[in-house]
């Protein structure tokens, strides 16, 4: 059986496919896959222990290249309208739409309306 630990591997070892270029590297079948072991990671927990999350990592919002970056760097979009105000966007690094709001919730990624709301 494998570990959370195990299949969190899996994400670093597709980071770096696809940051050489290796020809095997499939953009979408490897987002996809990114999503499913997120979703699988966070499907027993309310929220991640911190253990784990200092080794996730999470595909960025991108459509033609996959980018996964660790959660301490990342937000989640949780308003549409802000996705297409790109100034909005501009200085933060957004997990991919694919991730659900949930998931996002569960690996402590912060929301992007918290974040630019006034304290």
């Amino acid at each position: 059986e494998f570990s959370q630990t195990d299949v969190l591997k899996v994400l670093f070892k597709m980071k770096q496919a696809h940051e050489r270029n290796d020809e095997k590297a499939d953009f979408g079948r490897d987002l996809d896959l990114a999503v499913q072991i997120l979703n699988w990671v966070t499907e027993d927990v309310t929220v991640l222990p911190s253990d784990l999350r200092d080794r996730v990592l999470v595909p960025v919002d991108s459509q033609c290249k996959l980018d996964l970056q660790p959660l301490s760097e990342l937000m989640y979009c949780d308003a549409e309208w802000m996705r297409s105000s790109e100034s909005s966007l501009a200085s933060f690094e957004v997990i991919h739409r694919k991730i659900t709001h949930d998931t996002a919730y569960k690996l402590g990624v912060p929301s992007l309306s918290n974040r630019l709301a006034p304290s």
